[in-house]
């Protein structure tokens, strides 16, 4: 009898154990294709040098379809700090691409990263011109995404 309570206590206690390593969120669908974000990161802020001044919009779809947020940066601060007070460069971008989809990989981090680079045709300069990051694979709510659009290099006024 006693040994038969013991094998089901320790039964429920393996059970116990492999359902909850089975379902930690730090451990399973985090980081997804995260190498390969890092390698298109490199690349792409290697060809990123923030000018004294440029101006951008960004548009954030997960929260609303209206007007984008225009950015006018002056010896690299923004002008208008609100809302958004985290991305006021594009460098903030770069730093949340960094910080979300690749820095603590592979054991923590969002599940999924989408992000587009564009070229700019006239300074060269490459910049994120689309940053989607899924943060929770099982909540679907759980998500930024960005639209970049418009980046234009402007002579400082002194």
């Amino acid at each position: 009898m006693f040994r038969n309570t013991i094998s089901v206590f320790f039964l429920s206690f393996l059970i116990s154990v492999v359902a909850t390593m089975a379902y930690d969120h730090d451990d399973y669908d985090v980081c997804f294709d995260w190498k390969s974000y890092a390698q298109e990161f490199k690349k792409a802020y290697a060809k990123w040098k923030a000018p004294s001044c440029y101006s951008f919009t960004f548009h954030d779809w997960a929260v609303e379809y209206g007007e984008g947020i225009k950015r006018v940066i002056k010896n690299g601060e923004a002008l208008r700090k609100k809302p958004y007070r985290a991305l006021q460069t594009i460098d903030d971008f770069y730093k949340l691409i960094k910080k979300e989809c690749f820095q603590d990989c592979p054991h923590h981090g969002a599940s999924f990263c989408d992000i587009e680079y564009t070229k700019d045709r006239k300074s060269g300069l490459v910049y994120p011109s689309r940053v989607f990051i899924r943060r929770d694979p099982d909540n679907s709510d759980d998500y930024d995404s960005y639209f970049i659009e418009d980046l234009c290099i402007n002579k400082c006024d002194k």
